[in-house]
C-alpha cells in the first residue's frame, strides 16, 4: 500500500474539473438545440410537422444528461477521493463506458434529426 501524495489528490481535482466541464459544456449545447428548434417553429409556424425526434427533446435529453454526468463527476470524486487515502484506487472502466454510450446515443439522434430535418 503506497502513500497517496498531493499530485494524486490533484490528478482527481482535474479529472473532476474535466468532467464538469464536460457537463456544462453538453447542457449548453442541449439548451441551443432546444432553443433552435423552438426558433425554427416561431419563423415557420406553418411548416409544423410531427417528428417523433424533435429538437426540443434531444436539447433536453443533452441538458440531463449534463445534469446526471455533474452529480456523478461529484460522487467519483469522492469515492476516488476515499481510495486514494486508503491507498486502494483501481482504475474502472464502467463510467468511462456509460458515458461515452450515453454521448454516442445522444450523437446518434441528433444526426438522424438533423438528417430528416436538413432537406426539408
Amino acid at each position: 500500500m503506497s502513500k497517496p501524495n498531493i499530485a494524486d489528490h490533484q490528478a482527481n481535482e482535474r479529472t473532476f474539473l474535466a468532467w464538469l466541464r464536460t457537463a456544462i459544456a453538453l447542457m449548453g449545447f442541449g439548451f441551443v438545440v432546444a432553443k433552435f428548434g423552438l426558433f425554427l417553429r416561431l419563423i415557420a409556424p406553418t411548416k409544423t410537422t410531427s417528428r417523433p425526434f424533435s429538437s426540443g427533446l434531444i436539447g433536453i435529453a443533452l441538458v440531463v444528461v449534463g445534469g446526471a454526468m455533474a452529480c456523478m463527476a461529484a460522487v467519483r470524486y469522492r469515492v476516488l477521493q476515499k481510495r486514494i487515502e486508503s491507498g486502494t484506487y483501481e482504475s474502472h472502466l464502467l463510467p468511462m463506458l456509460v458515458a461515452s454510450g450515453t454521448l454516442t446515443v445522444l450523437a446518434i439522434l441528433l444526426v438522424v434529426y438533423l438528417a430528416k430535418t436538413a432537406w426539408h
